[in-house]
């Protein structure tokens, strides 16, 4: 079973991420796949990523929807995502959730998501 589980302070200090911010470490029972950042703040602040070697096996798309359904859980309705324009997979995996895109500016795809 794939599922987030919050990083504690100790573990953030291993990994050289910031002890503000709400990492989230994305395991199957047994190992570690990547990680997701989730802010809910005055502005929505994610960010996701599967380790090198677990990608192409559609991880990121998994993790993406667990993302989804923290926000949601925090009452989120809506939120813009900022990513590189080069960055194709997380163009498909934001599409295939229904994130609209809203613009193109300095090489970065802006898109609107609506839970």
């Amino acid at each position: 079973m794939l599922r987030l589980y919050k990083m504690s302070n100790e573990e953030k200090k291993e990994m050289n991420f910031s002890i503000q911010d709400n990492y989230y470490s994305f395991k199957t029972e047994r190992e570690t796949l990547g990680f997701a950042k989730i802010n809910v703040l005055e502005k929505i602040d994610i960010y996701i990523f599967i380790l090198e070697n677990k990608r192409g096996n559609g991880y990121g798309n998994k993790l993406f929807y667990q993302v989804l359904e923290t926000l949601k859980e925090e009452k989120v309705t809506s939120f813009e995502l900022i990513f590189p324009l080069q960055n194709i997979i997380m163009q498909r995996i934001v599409e295939a959730y229904g994130g609209i895109e809203e613009s193109r500016k300095d090489n970065k795809i802006k898109y609107r998501i609506t839970l």
